[in-house]
């Protein structure tokens, strides 16, 4: 057990006991820089999360607005591409189904010649090759018939 350093007046006088060993400072880091090791690796796992989940809605939210610019009145089956701000999106449109005009009532509008049904898929991607990421969302949609559906 160390002896408290004697005390000579006013000033303090150390002996050969007080402080630590170069042994024990040494032993101190030994087990201390794991611990920092692992809180520097949860901290920089944290902030990578904290990316990818920003890319992710920004990419889920540009898909939802890709799929809010199909009209209705204008659905035409296609395919379109585009990129832009570290994205690229394809937007697909295919004719999936085509159902003949009802009768006997009598339809006004665009519809009055039958309707298809559309799938509609937006994909948007970003990141390089190794790490790319994608969103998919998916709907369907009826608009006006344009022919028979393949």
């Amino acid at each position: 057990m160390r002896q408290p350093a004697k005390r000579s007046g006013s000033r303090r006088v150390a002996d050969a006991t007080a402080g630590f060993t170069l042994l024990e400072v040494m032993v101190a880091f030994a087990i201390a820089a794991p611990a920092v090791v692992l809180l520097a690796r949860a901290c920089l796992a944290a902030l990578t999360a904290t990316a990818v989940s920003v890319r992710y809605n920004e990419a889920v939210s540009r898909a939802n607005s890709l799929l809010c610019d199909v009209a209705d009145d204008d659905l035409a089956a296609g395919d379109w591409r585009g990129s832009g701000n570290g994205f690229a999106w394809r937007r697909r449109v295919v004719a999936v189904d085509t159902l003949p005009p009802l009768r006997p009532i009598r339809v006004t509008g665009p519809y009055t010649g039958g309707t298809t049904l559309y799938a509609i898929s937006v994909a948007v991607s970003w990141g390089a090759s190794d790490s790319a990421r994608q969103v998919l969302l998916e709907t369907t949609r009826l608009g006006p018939a344009t022919g028979r559906a393949p």
